[in-house]
Order: C-alpha cells, then sequence, then structure tokens
C-alpha cells in the first residue's frame, strides 16, 4: 500500500513537474520555474499523504530502497531538467549534484512542516529565497 502511495503521489506529480517544464527554454528561467513547482507540490493538499508514506515507508527495507531509487531518479532528472549536467569538471559535477540534493532536502524539511503545521511557512516566499540561493551559487562559480 504504502509503494502504491508513493507512486501516485510521488512519482506521478514529480513527472507532471518535469513535463512541465520542457517548453521553457532559458536555463535560468527553467530553474526559477522548477522551484515554483516545487513549492507548488508541498502546497497542495495532498501532499500531506506521500509525506507520510516516505516517514512510515523508512522503517521498512523494501519501502526504504524505492525511496532511495526515487532520490536518484529526482535528482539526476533534476540536473537534465534544469540543464545543470553536462559539466565535463568532476569537481563541478559532483558540486552540482550536491546542490540538487540540499534543494530536494529543502523541499523535504518543508513538505514535514507544513505537514505537521500548513501555516508554519510561507511556501512561496521559501522558494522565492531558495531561488535565490541557487542563483547565487551558480553566478559564484560563474565568475572569474
Amino acid at each position: 500500500l504504502v509503494l502504491a502511495v508513493l507512486d501516485r503521489m510521488q512519482i506521478d506529480a514529480w513527472n507532471l513537474l518535469v513535463e512541465s517544464l520542457q517548453p521553457v527554454g532559458d536555463p535560468e528561467e527553467r530553474r526559477d520555474l522548477y522551484l515554483r513547482r516545487q513549492g507548488e507540490l508541498i502546497a497542495d493538499s495532498g501532499s500531506e499523504a506521500g509525506v507520510e508514506a516516505v516517514v512510515h515507508g523508512l522503517r521498512d527495507p523494501i519501502v526504504r530502497q524505492k525511496i532511495a531509487i526515487m532520490y536518484d531518479i529526482w535528482r539526476d532528472s533534476t540536473l537534465r531538467t534544469t540543464e545543470l549536467d553536462g559539466v565535463a569538471d568532476p569537481e563541478e559535477s559532483a558540486r552540482r549534484r550536491i546542490l540538487v540534493s540540499l534543494v530536494l532536502a529543502v523541499s523535504d524539511g518543508l513538505a514535514l512542516q507544513r505537514a505537521a503545521d500548513p501555516s508554519a511557512v510561507d511556501v512561496d516566499a521559501a522558494y522565492a529565497m531558495l531561488a535565490d540561493m541557487v542563483r547565487l551559487l551558480l553566478a559564484d562559480r560563474a565568475a572569474p
């Protein structure tokens, strides 16, 4: 049952998010839209079921493995979708993978907070701030 909830609540929503970004040509605009859409996923009233499924699923080794696979998929698809992949420098490639992991961690943390108390955090403001932080981190590496 937990696996079915994860598939429906997490994977289907993720696929819709990724598909919605395909028409956006500018990489920076796509990254900003990606973050806004992450916030929309969290603000969705049905997201609590996905949060609960993950929390309970971590206790089961089979479900935990599925969650680990989902995170790999989310990291890889985020790197591709936001055009942060394809960097020749292995150090920069690893740094970007960590950046994406941090974005996913922030999303999970906000989802947990929202599930506990929907008024605890302004999701739109949080993602606007996160978008600024991502831009700064990427600009820092682009500077001479």
